[in-house]
């Protein structure tokens, strides 16, 4: 089951040199969830700043919606 609309945001994080999940998949993924994309040009789970940014993002677009909402 994929919900049409989520009521969080959603990040997919695309790492273009993945070898386990294709980054074409990825890209399907964050369409098919209405989901904000990060491209980093690394692989499957690299250790990078990269990835940390990302989260940190992704919680700060999640704070700014929930003080929106308030």
């Amino acid at each position: 089951f994929v919900p049409k609309q989520a009521e969080r945001p959603i990040t997919v994080q695309v790492a273009t040199h993945d070898k386990v999940v294709p980054p074409r998949k990825q890209h399907e993924l964050a369409k098919i969830l209405g989901a904000k994309k990060k491209v980093m040009e690394i692989g499957h789970m690299t250790r990078s700043r990269q990835i940390i940014d990302g989260v940190i993002e992704h919680l700060e677009d999640g704070m700014n919606l929930s003080q929106q909402a308030s």
